[in-house]
């Protein structure tokens, strides 16, 4: 027990020696998380504090990046600081995927600066090798056999209607009397 305490007492001698001439820099850290930037910062997760988006610019959803705002299209985007954003012409909307600006089709500018099509048809901005186009299209999903399709829930592209839905009704839509629901109804009401 002794050889034990004398062991101990010889370790803090040797460590408060040592730790004079030791200094140490304290240094903290501000805890900050992603929701408490303004829309006019991102969270940087190198250094955990908000910082200011650029010009014409606000955070992106997540919130650790900025993206262009509404009428501006991305020049540049690397992330965090390194976006860089022009405004599109008068006469045109930024796309869906932010990169360019396009015209819409006629009468389907929405004031807030976006193409918006008809119910059933989705907004086609590229061919089919992905090159933009100089027009906007609205192109109606084709709900008749055989193809049964319906606009995906973004409304960028047509999509085969669930199975189901064919087989009780023969279309993508569900009348508000169909046999699915009838059926239903009729085995609820015969378990009750």
């Amino acid at each position: 027990m002794a050889t034990r305490t004398l062991k101990l007492s010889f370790v803090n001698i040797l460590m408060s020696v040592l730790m004079k001439d030791f200094y140490c820099q304290q240094f903290f850290i501000p805890y900050q998380k992603v929701v408490s930037c303004e829309l006019q910062q991102y969270f940087d997760i190198s250094s955990l504090v908000c910082k200011p988006c650029g010009v014409n610019q606000h955070k992106s959803a997540s919130g650790t990046s900025c993206i262009c705002d509404q009428g501006y299209r991305f020049i540049s985007n690397n992330g965090g600081p390194s976006v860089f954003c022009q405004a599109c012409p008068a006469d045109m909307v930024v796309t869906e995927d932010g990169w360019d600006c396009i015209k819409c089709p006629s009468g389907k500018l929405t004031t807030e600066k976006t193409c918006r099509c008809d119910e059933g048809s989705i907004l086609v901005e590229r061919n089919a090798t992905g090159d933009l186009l100089k027009t906007a299209e609205c192109l109606k999903c084709s709900v008749r056999e055989p193809s049964f399709t319906v606009p995906n829930t973004s409304g960028n592209r047509c999509v085969r209607c669930q199975e189901t839905f064919i087989n009780a009704s023969g279309s993508c839509h569900c009348n508000s009397q169909s046999s699915t629901q009838v059926s239903i109804f009729k085995l609820l009401g015969e378990a009750i």
